[in-house]
């Protein structure tokens, strides 16, 4: 992916999670945008295909941290497919700090270092509806990178498995809260650990 190494040209991409991310682009183009038009020909008043816009903000716990928390934020775009059913593209980014050896598990022992981490998927949410609450579960995919601050530090990307549980809260037609806990492992160069997310977001649909 060339923008990626116009962006970041010291990072890198390895050729399996580059074919996950080639995949995933045309994906999100594919449910955020071009869903709706399946949906045509429905009934009017079946369901709203609104598209949601959420800033969230929280923690992250990451192995590597020795499981400590670290301040995090994400931006979430979904859109529903049915009453049941919404799709999802998801990005996140957060600076803790960890201590790893040479195998890329926590080492207490290992210098304290400044980390920066992203993650992008793509997911299918299963929604109920009771009232102005709808709780949520999900199932996504996507890419999992690392980029340490120290010039010899890490640089890699991986495949990346989430698997959210939340509830959006109506507060008005346009805008609304949403908490969420979401469990991912992210894979690494040797490992696969499992972290996981906390968060709360103020959503905005149009």
């Amino acid at each position: 992916m060339i923008f990626v190494k116009d962006i970041f040209p010291s990072f890198v991409i390895d050729r399996f999670s580059r074919i996950w991310l080639e995949l995933l682009v045309p994906a999100a183009a594919i449910m955020l945008f071009v869903s709706p038009l399946v949906a045509q020909g429905r009934r009017s008043g079946a369901f709203d295909e609104a598209l949601s816009y959420t800033l969230a903000l929280g923690s992250l716990r990451y192995v590597p941290s020795a499981n400590t928390e670290c301040r995090m934020v994400a931006i979430r775009f979904d859109r529903n497919t049915s009453r049941w059913m919404r799709f999802e593209t998801a990005a996140s980014f957060s600076r803790p700090d960890v201590q790893t050896d040479a195998g890329g598990v926590y080492d207490p022992s290992a210098p304290t270092e400044k980390t920066n981490l992203l993650t992008v998927t793509v997911g299918a949410q299963v929604q109920w509806q009771f009232g102005r609450l709808q709780p949520y579960g999900d199932v996504a995919f996507g890419i999992f990178a690392r980029r340490d601050g120290d010039a010899d530090g890490r640089r890699f990307s991986r495949t990346a498995f989430a698997f959210p549980f939340g509830v959006r809260v109506k507060v008005t037609d346009r805008f609304g809260l949403r908490g969420e806990v979401r469990f991912r492992e992210d894979g690494h160069e040797v490992v696969t650990h499992s972290n996981r997310e906390m968060t709360v977001g103020l959503s905005w649909t149009r």
